[in-house]
């Protein structure tokens, strides 16, 4: 079966996934080098934040987006090892929250860098900044080492997929049948509601929280007439309500491209008799709605974050036009900053 040719509308989705992971690879590839080498953008928490959630897209665009090319290749058939789809059933949910733990980090640090901005300041240090990063990964890997394991009390697949022998883990790979999933709907519920739906609800709160903040700071400090201090002062707000807005549109990304993809999972877990019924009478649309909300939303969150720093944050598009054309044109137009890298609280 994996030797049959592609059919149409899988090709489609084949070419659309090649084009998205090129767009990934480069594009974080791009990003965490413009951070990795500007001394600026590494002084400051929310871009260092950047910077790992962009070894975490490039993660995405090498190793979930290549297998989901494969799949739709061999319409939608797993056609590799058993130990590739213990690999990619630990990847793909590890990588997911460890994307979300970053953007609910961010949101969080804006929340109290305006909530609590002196004592914030105070309290973070470096060293605490970067367990706390280290700590989002390790939460990640933890809930995809907890799915490893079958929360299920009872199959929910026929012997014939699953085979005859009662395990622990939840991973079912039939080589024969040519299928790569896991037998874990508790574990997978509890992950979408405590891992996503939580934070996203948060977000929503925290984002607004920052909005009514900030645009109340500017209007305060527009009523201020203290000549050049405020001038610097509605220049340092500017530049904190231009990072947020960035930060922001990548949130609202993530949420356009990833709730989808919960509402359909959460339809086939529970309302399986809906979509089957609908799956009855527009078999195509059907076929468009899954592969689009499986395989093509997911990875493009990974593949145009790098293009929304570039678009809407000023800071960003400066240090990258510094930095190209230092090194590729051998000019100085903007000096990159010498100071030590100790880690700034405020995207000043």
């Amino acid at each position: 079966m994996c030797r049959e040719k592609t059919n149409k509308i899988y090709l489609i989705f084949f070419v659309i996934l090649i084009v998205l992971v090129s767009m990934t690879i480069i594009g974080n590839i791009f990003v965490i080098i413009i951070i990795s080498f500007t001394s600026k953008l590494r002084q400051n928490t929310t871009y260092v934040t950047l910077l790992s959630l962009a070894v975490v897209d490039f993660l995405v665009g090498c190793i979930t987006m290549p297998y989901n090319i494969k799949r739709m290749y061999n319409n939608r058939l797993f056609c590799l090892s058993k130990a590739a789809c213990k690999i990619i059933l630990i990847m793909e949910p590890f990588l997911s929250i460890a994307s979300m733990n970053h953007l609910f980090s961010i949101a969080v640090e804006r929340f109290l860098s305006l909530k609590i901005p002196f004592q914030f300041k105070l309290s973070v240090s470096s060293a605490l900044f970067y367990t706390w990063l280290l700590s989002l990964w390790v939460y990640a890997f933890l809930w995809s080492f907890l799915g490893m394991f079958r929360w299920n009390k009872t199959e929910t697949f026929p012997i014939e997929i699953r085979g005859n022998v009662t395990t622990y883990l939840s991973a079912i790979y039939n080589s024969k049948y040519h299928i790569c999933t896991r037998d874990n709907k508790p574990f997978f519920t509890t992950v979408y509601i405590v891992c996503f739906c939580l934070p996203m609800i948060l977000m929503g709160y925290i984002y607004y929280f920052v909005y009514k903040t900030t645009s109340r700071h500017i209007r305060q400090m527009s009523k201020l007439e203290l000549g050049q201090l405020k001038l610097r002062i509605n220049r340092s707000k500017l530049r904190q309500q231009k990072l947020f807005t960035s930060v922001f549109i990548v949130f609202l990304v993530y949420v356009t491209c990833w709730l989808p993809t919960f509402v359909i999972v959460i339809l086939s877990f529970y309302y399986q008799r809906l979509l089957y019924n609908f799956e009855n009478k527009e078999p195509l649309f059907y076929e468009i709605l899954v592969n689009t909300t499986d395989v093509i939303l997911p990875p493009l969150n990974s593949a145009v974050n790098p293009f929304i720093y570039v678009i809407s944050n000023r800071k960003f598009k400066n240090s990258a036009l510094s930095f190209l054309n230092k090194k590729f044109f051998n000019r100085n137009k903007v000096k990159s900053s010498t100071a030590p890298t100790t880690i700034s609280k405020y995207p000043l």
